[in-house]
């Protein structure tokens, strides 16, 4: 088990989790009083808090990159059309820098994820608007839930990084 030492820093205080064979220093962390964490279960707790903090770090980066790629808009367009029928599509984040994209039904209730899956949103569709855009010429069911995914990503990145957020 690590030995737990409190030390003073220039801005404080920070707890430190020292390897006893090695005596390397394997994380810091400031804190707010100068009280030593001497329970193993406080240890525990603090070591789980700071690898959250690592993996969230992770899956914010993995969150990223999946907004950057084409399966982005591809999974809200799905999520989209699932949601015609009362389906949706999701994205699981993986903290190793990875994603996919599911329907929701290929999940299950038991399902246990090594990462985190988010919901992917709708897109504020309108059919008697698609109906007007394709009957009229001006394109695609396609092109039109496309134009509508450009009109609404900055809405979408920011509720992806908001439930992100929230689940960590």
């Amino acid at each position: 088990m690590e030995e737990l030492h409190t030390v003073r820093t220039e801005h404080g205080y920070a707890i430190i989790g020292i390897d006893p064979e090695t005596r390397i220093v394997r994380w810091v962390e400031p804190t707010e009083n100068k009280q030593m964490y001497t329970t193993r279960q406080a240890a525990h707790r603090r070591r789980e808090q700071l690898e959250g903090k690592i993996m969230n770090a992770q899956l914010m980066k993995t969150l990223d990159a999946f907004l950057q790629s084409s399966d982005f808009k591809d999974g809200v367009i799905s999520s989209t059309k699932a949601g015609w029928n009362g389906g949706s599509y999701k994205v699981e984040l993986f903290p190793e820098g990875t994603w996919r994209v599911l329907w929701s039904n290929e999940i299950g209730n038991l399902y246990e994820s090594r990462g985190i899956i988010l919901t992917l949103p709708e897109l504020d569709f309108d059919p008697s608007e698609r109906d007007e855009y394709v009957d009229g010429g001006a394109g695609s069911e396609e092109e039109y839930l496309e134009e509508l995914f450009y009109n609404e990503e900055q809405e979408i990145v920011d509720s992806l990084k908001e439930s992100l957020s929230d689940k960590s």
